[in-house]
Formats: structure tokens, C-alpha cells, sequence
């Protein structure tokens, strides 16, 4: 038997993700996925996806478009 999983969607804001995570409010959220520099700590690159995508998605992607950018 496959499994399914409930996705909600918000009815004013359908592009938010519905985010469950300990110790932090539950409910429709973004999320900023950041780049840093590890020896300025500067931030190199911001990208912006619903609450309910988990860091590790963009991350090769966001990692990709820095190394074309160096």
C-alpha cells in the first residue's frame, strides 16, 4: 500500500509552505536559504522557497550558481 502525505495549502497565500518544526510556531511560512563565506562570514547568495522545503533541495543548486559565479 503507498503511502500518502497531507500537503496544506494555504487559501490566502498558496506559494507558503505549512512548516512543523520543534521549538518554533507551526503554521505558512517562507524560508531564506543563505550562502556564507566561511572565512568573512559574508553572505554570498539569498534564495527564498516555501516553509515546507527542507535546506538540503536548493542547496546543490545555490552551490552550483556560486562556483559559475567565482
Amino acid at each position: 500500500m503507498e503511502e500518502t502525505k497531507e500537503v496544506k495549502v494555504s487559501t490566502t497565500d498558496p506559494d507558503s509552505g505549512y512548516m512543523v518544526r520543534d521549538g518554533k510556531p507551526e503554521g505558512f511560512f517562507y524560508l531564506d536559504h543563505r550562502t556564507v563565506d566561511g572565512k568573512y562570514n559574508v553572505i554570498t547568495d539569498v534564495y527564498v522557497t516555501a516553509g515546507n522545503v527542507h535546506d538540503s533541495v536548493p542547496y546543490l543548486m545555490r552551490l552550483a550558481r556560486q562556483v559559475k559565479q567565482a
